[in-house]
């Protein structure tokens, strides 16, 4: 959406004010990061004890000697040198006076003291210290208010950009946004009064998160969801459902799954099922239909899917006690899983199917994993036999995960994102883990419903 010419001018003026900003940031933290100089109590003084200030520095700048031959020589004494000779203890040769042994504390100093030499070394360490922290708080406050200013030009250039976004979200019929994002822009999503809010995965959406996407304007929302499969994650596992305990907190039972399960008033909340499916051949259906899904139906179509070539059954089971691998191997940083025993497992299978005549390789065979770990060691694997198509998720992913352990395979041809884009995702061996494989079947399937909607639209 292009900005108007206020907005772009508004954009403009605050750009340059938090530059300026930052710039003076900049600036104060180096100061604050380094111990107060002389030139930093120099000015303190200067500003806020003016009279002393002068007393101190006031006198002969230059003293004149005259050496064995008669010669004068002529010596200059900076600002400095009297400041050192100060905190050391001691006076110019003009300003001697005999040494003081008091001891006043900061309050009698600040009453009594009108000549900063007539101290003693103590007092001066005490003088020395009130000022290093004065010259700190001033810092302190220096730096809040720069943070609030900064603050205020950021509201005020997020505040123009929320106006460029509202027309354009105005304009739109379906807003998406995760969980996060809409709390990110409640008060934007607030302004647009959107009638209806559509959940999808809503069992695995905590309910706080739930709720606080119910806006004012919502009227009708809609939970789209499975409350028998997984539910949302938390970091505590004794606060979670499948703890004893945490059964009583419940912190990681969705909305949506509260709703199904639970009797309100006698009654349960109504509740729309699909009873059958048209995925699955029946062998591999009764897995669910056996454990969680009794009166799930199989379509007729399902009982026309042709057998896997090779294969004596559609699914199989492998249990083997390799471990995986450990983390020294994989570096200190490595919090995925992967298992090499596994991986060469599948190499080996899909190498086998290959051969088998009917699957050419383009959308006929995807390995699909649960962890990134995996997924790196496998795509290292199959780039020195089969072209790969990953994710353009996946593929951040990866690189993700090798900054942050600030190492790459090195044996591994490069494969970016961009060449990834240059090829339909169901080309070639498809591997990808398990969510990102789901969001990417779901673009696919849009971009094909997108497709028909457009031919029909010429047609006619």
């Amino acid at each position: 959406m292009k900005p108007t010419r206020v907005e772009q001018k508004n954009k403009w003026e605050c750009h340059r004010a938090i530059d300026e900003v930052e710039e003076d940031l900049e600036m104060l933290l180096n100061q604050c990061s380094q111990p107060c100089t002389f030139s930093d109590i120099a000015q303190y003084l200067e500003t806020f004890h003016k009279p002393q200030h002068d007393l101190w520095f006031a006198g002969a700048q230059e003293v004149t000697t005259q050496d064995e031959e008669g010669f004068q020589l002529v010596s200059r004494t900076t600002k400095f040198d009297l400041f050192k000779l100060w905190i050391n203890g001691k006076c110019p040769p003009w300003r001697y006076t005999p040494p003081r042994r008091t001891n006043r504390n900061l309050i009698q100093l600040q009453e009594q003291c009108y000549d900063y030499w007539k101290t003693s070394h103590r007092e001066r360490q005490t003088l020395m210290s009130h000022w290093e922290v004065s010259i700190n708080d001033a810092r302190r406050q220096e730096l809040q208010s720069h943070m609030e200013e900064w603050t205020k030009q950021n509201h005020l250039l997020q505040t123009q950009q929320s106006e460029s976004d509202k027309r354009c979200l105005e304009e739109a019929h379906v807003i998406g946004a995760t969980t996060t994002g809409l709390a990110t822009n409640a008060e934007l999503l607030r302004s647009l009064s959107a009638k209806v809010l559509v959940c999808e995965e809503a069992a695995e959406v905590l309910e706080a998160h739930l709720i606080t996407a119910m806006l004012p304007s919502v009227q009708h929302a809609i939970l789209i969801g499975d409350h028998l499969q997984l539910r949302p994650q938390i970091s505590r596992y004794e606060l979670s459902m499948e703890n004893e305990r945490g059964k009583r907190y419940g912190l990681d039972e969705s909305l949506f799954e509260r709703l199904a399960n639970e009797e309100y008033s006698g009654a349960k909340m109504p509740i729309a099922k699909l009873n059958v499916q048209r995925r699955m051949h029946p062998s591999i259906a009764s897995l669910v239909r056996d454990t969680l899904y009794p009166h799930l139906q199989d379509h007729p179509d399902t009982k026309k899917h042709p057998e896997v070539a090779g294969m004596r059954k559609r699914l199989f089971w492998l249990d083997h006690t390799k471990h995986e691998d450990s983390s020294a191997k994989d570096g200190p940083m490595q919090t995925s899983k992967c298992n090499e025993y596994e991986a060469n497992m599948v190499v080996s299978l899909v190498r086998h199917l290959s051969r088998q005549g009917p699957y050419t390789g383009k959308d006929d065979i995807a390995v699909i994993t649960p962890y990134l770990g995996q997924l790196r060691k496998l795509r290292k694997k199959f780039s020195r036999t089969y072209d790969l198509v990953i994710g353009d998720k996946d593929m951040e992913d990866i690189a993700s995960a090798e900054e942050l352990e600030g190492e790459a395979d090195l044996d591994t041809p490069a494969l970016s994102a961009g060449e990834a884009k240059q090829g339909c995702l169901l080309d070639g061996i498809r591997i990808a883990t398990v969510d990102n494989f789901q969001v990417s079947y779901l673009c696919y399937i849009v971009r094909a419903i997108s497709k028909l909607h457009r031919e029909k639209k010429l047609r006619s």
